[in-house]
């Protein structure tokens, strides 16, 4: 008897731990779907747990996250409210979203875990889709762990994962240092953590209309909810980047450049979301005429083979040599990326020279997300190939259809290492310009 209550005592802080994290995923998680369901005929939700049981507000959540109108029965037996979620499980599927041990059953049933799990992945695949393509969590959560760290080591914090590295407020706030003219960070950064943490959630909803998915409390503990803190930076990340995309296109359209005195968020890491921008150019860092000249000749090379139907790949004609005309034209242009990338990064000596690095980085970066876009069409292509000839019986030999495969690999391979160095260089740069500026600024203060 002794012997079972020290057992189920032992068990306490455990189980503590895990309600206290569940409790504050469904604060989390209900906040996140009524900012969605704003704009829709669904009274907000009160209960995460009893109020998704009829389906309906998981279908005009999805309608607004897909732009789609999925209309629930009217029924209020059980079997519309099973319908309604057998709806939404089939949406979720559609977008290639993988659903292991949840069914409507344990939603109707008000399965807590089950519930919580749902709405995660739909916050992974609706949210987190424009960070990687992919439907792994584990890759979401290192692009945007990647993505936030470009603007925290800038400032010398490492950011090691979605918990501990966010207690204090500090990243928040060096995120928005990027974003918000009217930020003292450091200032903001001699302030307690909770007050850190209560002016980032602020200056995010009044300047990003950004709602306070966290509270300041539960994320200044020794382990904050990781789930928690990963949705609002994913809510951040958006956020940010649509204002960096509405800036540029009204940039463009009153040929106005970007103020250079700041560090601006165009320099986001993720090489899939880099919109292109024309007017842009090299400072001489990372351009020289040949490379130029040879810029243009592959990537003309290469558009004239990806814009054809990608249908005609199957062709006898094209078949192999059409893609293979594609890829060496590709790696041309990997090539040359390579060499830029592996030339020695000189030492800015003054604020001016290390923010005309800067742009020169940023240009390169914005050629190299043109550059991605390439290879994605080529592994496309090559995959395409590869599929048509063995559900014809006809086209690539066995022989040619591994050799493709093998290809694939590799420029895969390749691209990741070009990636991650340049990722390396940029973080470099962004950090030394940090560096004057904040000599610059204690400077100023001295004076």
């Amino acid at each position: 008897m002794a012997t079972a209550m020290a057992y189920n005592l032992a068990l306490k802080p455990a189980d503590l731990a895990r309600d206290e994290r569940q409790h504050i995923q469904k604060k989390t998680f209900t906040k996140w779907i009524n900012s969605h369901l704003i704009d829709t005929q669904c009274t907000p939700v009160k209960d995460l747990f009893l109020d998704l049981r009829d389906g309906h507000r998981l279908l005009a959540l999805l309608s607004t996250l897909t732009q789609t109108n999925l209309k629930p029965e009217k029924g209020r037996m059980r079997v519309h409210h099973i319908n309604n979620l057998n709806k939404v499980i089939t949406e979720i599927q559609q977008h290639g979203v993988k659903l292991v041990n949840i069914s409507s059953d344990d939603i109707v049933g008000g399965n807590a875990k089950l519930t919580l799990g749902l709405i995660w992945l739909i916050a992974l695949e609706f949210n987190g889709q424009h960070l990687v393509k992919s439907h792994s969590s584990n890759g979401v959560e290192k692009s945007l762990l990647a993505w936030a760290r470009q603007y925290t080591e800038a400032h010398g914090l490492q950011l090691n994962d979605f918990s501990s590295s966010w207690s204090d407020g500090r990243a928040f706030l060096m995120i928005l240092d990027a974003h918000v003219e009217e930020l003292n960070l450091q200032a903001a950064l001699q302030q307690h953590a909770l007050k850190r943490l209560h002016l980032a959630f602020d200056l995010a909803h009044r300047h990003f209309k950004i709602e306070k998915l966290l509270d300041a409390e539960d994320v200044h503990t020794h382990k904050p909810d990781n789930k928690s803190i990963q949705m609002y930076v994913m809510c951040l990340y958006h956020a940010m980047e649509s204002m960096r995309t509405r800036q540029q296109e009204q940039e463009q359209d009153e040929g106005q450049d970007q103020d250079p005195g700041r560090v601006p968020c165009t320099s986001i890491t993720d090489l899939d979301e880099v919109p292109l921008d024309n007017d842009q150019t090299s400072l001489g860092l990372y351009t020289s005429d040949s490379a130029g000249s040879m810029e243009q000749r592959s990537s003309g090379e290469l558009k004239t083979h990806s814009m054809r139907p990608l249908s005609t790949a199957t062709n006898a004609s094209v078949e192999i040599s059409g893609y293979q005309s594609a890829l060496e034209a590709l790696l041309t242009l990997l090539l040359e990326d390579e060499q830029l990338l592996s030339q020695n990064l000189p030492d800015p000596q003054d604020f001016q020279t290390a923010k005309l690095q800067f742009h020169e980085n940023e240009s390169f970066m914005l050629k190299l997300t043109e550059h991605h876009e390439y290879v994605g069409e080529a592994l496309e292509e090559g995959s395409i190939l590869i599929n048509e000839s063995q559900k014809a019986g006809a086209g690539l030999s066995q022989e040619d259809q591994n050799e493709v495969r093998q290809q694939m690999v590799l420029l895969n391979e390749r691209w990741e290492t070009l990636r991650l160095r340049a990722l390396d260089v940029q973080a470099k740069i962004l950090m030394r310009l940090a560096e004057f500026q904040k000599q610059n600024s204690n400077s100023f203060v001295s004076f």
